[in-house]
Parts: structure tokens; sequence; C-alpha cells
């Protein structure tokens, strides 16, 4: 009988080591079934240990922002606090364009936590975002603000206002 902690996993060198895995069933192998979950175990084990790194400038390649497993968690607990506070439920789409930063991570976690998240090209034209967001259904967009990205926010806005988003 197994224990109740994670089946560690052999290595791949050969067909054989690919039938010993799917010996032994997933309920067996107490794998995290969702993104949310994954980091759940991840922060429980490794909460100081860095689960992401950022450059926020690419002029300045030597400064850089880090986040631990626990402080994404507790951000994601955050931002799918406030998806819920705005009705976002399992079959809601939340569409997210933004460039690469520390809160879209934690924004795409926390929509996945909560809803469906719907990630889009930030260069997309407004036509083009408000056929996404109408195909999606999306009933929330995360996008950068305006101080960030005033391009990306004025065809964001525009896109969700064409649709009364």
């Amino acid at each position: 009988m197994r224990g109740s902690g994670p089946v560690p996993m052999p290595g791949l060198h050969g067909v054989a080591d690919v039938h010993a895995i799917e010996a032994v069933p997933l309920a067996e192998r107490h794998v995290p079934l969702t993104t949310y979950d994954l980091l759940v175990r991840a922060a429980r084990e490794w909460p100081r240990r860095t689960a992401a790194v950022w450059i926020p400038d690419p002029a300045d390649l030597d400064t850089v922002r880090e986040t631990t497993f626990a402080g994404l968690l507790s951000r994601v607990h955050e931002v799918a606090h406030a998806l819920a506070l705005l009705g976002v439920g399992p079959d809601d789409a939340v569409t997210l364009a933004a460039p690469n930063c520390s809160d879209l991570l934690a924004a795409t976690l926390a929509a996945e936590a909560v809803g469906i998240a719907s990630p889009v090209n930030t260069v997309l034209e407004v036509e083009h975002l408000a056929h996404v967001l109408d195909l999606t259904g999306s009933r929330v967009v995360v996008t950068a603000g305006p101080e960030l990205d005033a391009a990306l926010w004025d065809r964001m806005v525009g896109g969700a206002a064409d649709l009364g988003i």
C-alpha cells in the first residue's frame, strides 16, 4: 500500500519506464488536478522558494523582480476574490491582456481558479479583440492600466465598450 505523499516519478529511459508509470493509477499518484491545486501544494511545500522572476525593464537586465510561491498564492487569492465579487463563476471567461509581469501571472491563475482564463495577444486590433471577447463571452477584462501600456488600455477599453462590458 502506498503512503499519502506524492509518488516519486521514475526516470524515462524507455518503453518499460512508461509502462511502470502507467501501472500506478492516477488517483494514487497524488498529482494536482488544477493549476491552483499545484500552486497550493508548492506554497505549502516551498513557501519561500522563488516561483517566478521578471525583468521589469528590458533595458536593465540586472534588476529583477521575484515572487515566492507563498506570495504568488496570496496574490492569486486577492485577484480570485475580486473576480468572484464581480460575479465570475466556473463557466465564465475572463479575458486577460497585459505585458508579461507578476500581476498577469497571478491574474491568469486566479481566472483559472474561479472561472476560465482567456488570455489574448496584446497587439490585436480593436476589431479582433471585440471578436475574441464576443466568442468567449467574457464577463471581465483584465488588462494593463494606461500608466503601463496606454495603447493596450485604449484597445481593451474600446473592445470591451463595443460589447457593453
